[in-house]
């Protein structure tokens, strides 16, 4: 899930801003899977995870994106393959 938000307070003024959230539209996504066995995230946040990260993917044919976490999309790992 994806949630983009403005600031809630305009640093400069203090004037409360509405809040905008972009969502992404429905459609067919492909959710590659990649996980951190070796925890190397913990020190370097911004490493990228690569080839020997890498668990499998799989399509959401129809992914509806919903405003809060209990609306996420799951996908149940036996679903993943490697292709």
């Amino acid at each position: 899930m994806a949630v983009f938000e403005q600031p809630a307070r305009s640093v400069s003024t203090g004037i409360r801003l509405p809040r905008e959230r972009a969502k992404l539209p429905r459609g067919r996504y492909l959710v590659r899977v990649f996980v951190d066995s070796k925890h190397r995230l913990a020190t370097d946040a911004s490493l990228l995870l690569g080839a020997e990260d890498y668990v499998g993917q799989v399509e959401i044919a129809r992914a509806r994106w919903r405003e809060g976490f209990r609306h996420a999309e799951t996908l149940r790992g036996m679903a993943l393959s490697k292709d």
